[in-house]
């Protein structure tokens, strides 16, 4: 399928959240009862684009669907694809796309904190649960796994295996303890 990924307009987040608000109600149902699923679609509705950047997918020129990605992490906020179009590799190109982002900006771990109906399409990609957990979403438990994925970026080396910030503590140390007993 040919799309076009690109970041997301401001004029556009109506449908952005339109868009996310179709795949949480008639995705997320299998999952979650009813009243989690209208908590998640209010609370996700109110931060939407926040910390975030959106890229959306696009085809024949039609929105089907995006991801939101963490300004201050390498993780995953949120793929969502209309529900009309579902099961044709968007979520898997959206997830790819952002997966070469990282890698462009050496990053070697990516994560996200799954929703139970997400979990396949992280594991299709070679993401891994690493431990269940819960998001608050207006004052009810919503079951989720946190997942995460090595990119093909190799993590950094340090001097002595040290992170420089570790090694820099340990010198300040040193030099308390010779100099000021």
């Amino acid at each position: 399928m040919n799309l076009n990924i690109r970041l997301a307009c401001t004029e556009e987040m109506e449908q952005v959240l339109d868009i996310q608000q179709q795949a949480i109600r008639m995705l997320c149902s299998k999952d979650y009862n009813p009243h989690q699923v209208d908590a998640i679609v209010r609370s996700q509705h109110k931060w939407r684009g926040g910390y975030e950047r959106i890229y959306v997918a696009e085809k024949d020129q039609t929105l089907v669907g995006f991801i939101a990605i963490s300004l201050c992490k390498t993780s995953i906020a949120g793929i969502y694809v209309h529900p009309d179009h579902i099961r044709q590799g968007i979520a898997t190109q959206l997830l790819q796309f952002f997966e070469h982002l990282a890698i462009e900006k050496k990053r070697h771990r990516i994560w996200v904190i799954s929703s139970l109906t997400a979990v396949a399409l992280y594991q299709s990609q070679g993401y891994v649960g690493v431990g269940k957990t819960k998001i608050n979403a207006l004052g009810i438990s919503i079951p989720c796994l946190v997942m995460e994925k090595f990119t093909s970026v190799p993590p950094p080396q340090y001097p002595l295996g040290i992170h420089p910030v570790v090694l820099w503590g340990l010198l300040c140390i040193c030099f308390i303890l010779l100099f000021f007993r």
